[in-house]
């Protein structure tokens, strides 16, 4: 076998990365990531350096944002010309894992040739459209807690629903979107001339979310120092599978239904 072409990890089927490569080459953003959903699917590993004292991933930075070193194969890794401690991993569970951890901006792959970076907040989507449909019917007894959907992933989900499907409809023209920062509306968008804040909320669950006093009058203050009209918008997901759904079960890579009763003026 090649090893500069392919994984191979010893724990099961390899994986062949070259196609990936070649679309980092391309600047393919579609095929990367359809290729990593794959990857995700087909339970492929990753290589990545450590440090041999205490075992953490090395580390690279690009201006101030923090991104992991990882390999599609080991001859990419030794194109590094030292001999450093190599760890390798199931590519979901790395993903999972840069996910949960707060100081670490995304993920890097093969940087020593062409390499390609990936945000964290890319993680979400590829794993819930790895996973979608494999949930079958009912309350599957396979599922663990890195499975279950967590809060700022219906934020994401709502924002991406609210901006793709919902505003454009309503004949709104989005131009600003934000997530990050909580004393700023998540959406700023346009109309007929008229400049509007969205403060959107999202969640999982049967209900809507409510907005309390307080966030309501930081969204207006926001919105009469932009000179814009102030919005609020609240979405529910729930999942289409009845018992998941009653049982309140929210699993990535599920279907789901959404709520939306329509947009609220702050005043």
């Amino acid at each position: 076998m090649n090893t500069s072409n392919t994984t191979n990890r010893g724990l099961g089927p390899k994986f062949d990365f070259r196609p990936f490569e070649a679309a980092i080459h391309a600047q393919d953003a579609d095929t990367l990531h359809a290729i990593l959903t794959e990857a995700i699917r087909e339970h492929a590993w990753l290589y990545f350096p450590v440090d041999k004292d205490n075992g953490a991933p090395m580390i690279t930075k690009h201006a101030e944002d923090v991104y992991v070193i990882a390999f599609t194969s080991m001859a990419h890794y030794r194109k590094r010309g030292e001999n450093q401690s190599i760890a390798a991993m199931n590519i979901e569970k790395m993903l999972n894992f840069l996910y949960s951890v707060d100081d670490v901006d995304g993920i890097v792959f093969n940087p020593f040739t062409e390499g390609f970076g990936m945000r964290t907040s890319w993680i979400t989507p590829l794993i819930a459209a790895a996973r979608e449909g494999s949930w079958g019917e009912g309350i599957p007894e396979n599922y663990e807690m890195c499975d279950i959907v967590q809060p700022d992933e219906f934020l994401m989900a709502g924002v991406s629903t609210f901006a793709e499907e919902i505003l454009p409809r309503e004949g709104y023209e989005p131009i600003l979107l934000n997530i990050e920062d909580p004393d700023f509306p998540t959406i700023v968008a346009t109309k007929d001339g008229e400049r509007f804040h969205f403060l959107v909320q999202a969640i999982g669950a049967t209900e809507l979310p409510q907005i309390d006093e307080e966030t309501k009058q930081k969204a207006l203050k926001a919105a009469q120092e932009d000179g814009a009209r102030c919005m609020y918008a609240a979405l529910c997901f729930a999942s289409h599978d009845n018992d998941r759904f009653a049982f309140g079960l929210m699993l990535r890579g599920d279907r789901y239904r959404h709520r939306f009763t329509g947009f609220q003026e702050i005043k």
